[in-house]
């Protein structure tokens, strides 16, 4: 977490001063509210890999998912949130590892504290499995 905040700390925000005598800097209120969802959100729960289980529907990819939880004391806004696939072979651009996915156009938007959220890969599966009895909102 440490050396999260310091990379976002040497990040440089479009409206972002900085004082060079000093070394005071003057930040922005999105530069706030991205520290405040880093000292919020935290992931709680990877489901990488699953066996798979009689019955099954699915194959056993499909059942993975990850948790995230509101950890702090106020509503977290997610619409600049996502998470982005990292290529690893720059010489074959399909070869993409990670997660895809972009608060910003999904259907849940916002967390409020204590509140939690699961990042599917495949609904359908999930809820094959496990059901929809684990909504918070």
């Amino acid at each position: 977490m440490r050396r999260l905040r310091r990379k976002l700390q040497k990040m440089t925000l479009p409206n972002q001063r900085l004082i060079p005598k000093s070394k005071l800097m003057v930040e922005t209120l999105e530069a706030r509210v991205l520290l405040s969802v880093v000292d919020s959100l935290r992931i709680t729960e990877i489901m990488y890999n699953p066996i798979n289980l009689p019955g099954d529907s699915f194959g056993s990819d499909q059942y993975e998912y990850i948790e995230l939880v509101n950890l702090g004391s106020e509503t977290i806004d997610l619409t600049d949130v996502s998470f982005v696939e990292k290529n690893y072979d720059p010489g074959d651009p399909t070869d993409l590892e990670g997660i895809n996915f972009d608060f910003g156009s999904g259907t849940i938007t916002t967390l409020a504290p204590g509140e939690y959220v699961l990042v599917v890969r495949n609904q359908a599966a999930f809820v094959d499995r496990y059901g929809t009895g684990l909504n918070s909102k």
